[in-house]
């Protein structure tokens, strides 16, 4: 999580076990907007690289795994009493994401960290410079 200025202002790790990559985006989006929530952010501003998550999230739409459906509703809701919006990116914006993905694998239960942990402070940096790698197919 980041501020309007591009901060840093939190990160959360959450092992949901093996899943297919949507069903994990699915999974960390539902839980961000929930901590956000929780902390009561009213200005929600997510960015993925994951198309059609970008495009379930703008239509409202309930075609996620049967599994996720009630949290995805939950989710649903909450997002239409905030200031939220949703945008796609191309560029591999969120390497932070990533190392925090691999971390997550290892620990027992949702993790949030107030501060950057120094596992990441170097990409942290890098990608606050407004450098960031893009892919290509």
């Amino acid at each position: 999580f980041r501020t309007s200025r591009g901060f840093f202002k939190g990160d959360l790790a959450i092992s949901i076990g093996k899943a297919y990559a949507f069903e994990a985006e699915l999974a960390d989006v539902i839980h961000a907007i929930f901590y956000a929530w929780d902390l009561g952010w009213n200005n929600l501003w997510l960015e993925s690289d994951l198309a059609y998550l970008v495009l379930i999230l703008k239509s409202h739409s309930l075609s996620v795994p049967w599994r996720w459906r009630p949290s995805w509703m939950r989710c649903l809701r909450l997002i239409s009493k905030i200031h939220f919006h949703v945008s796609h990116v191309f560029c591999e914006g969120n390497v932070v994401v990533d190392i925090l993905v691999s971390r997550a694998t290892s620990i027992q239960a949702p993790t949030w960290w107030h501060t950057a942990p120094s596992f990441i402070h170097d990409v942290i940096k890098k990608d606050y410079s407004g450098l960031c790698g893009y892919r290509f197919s």
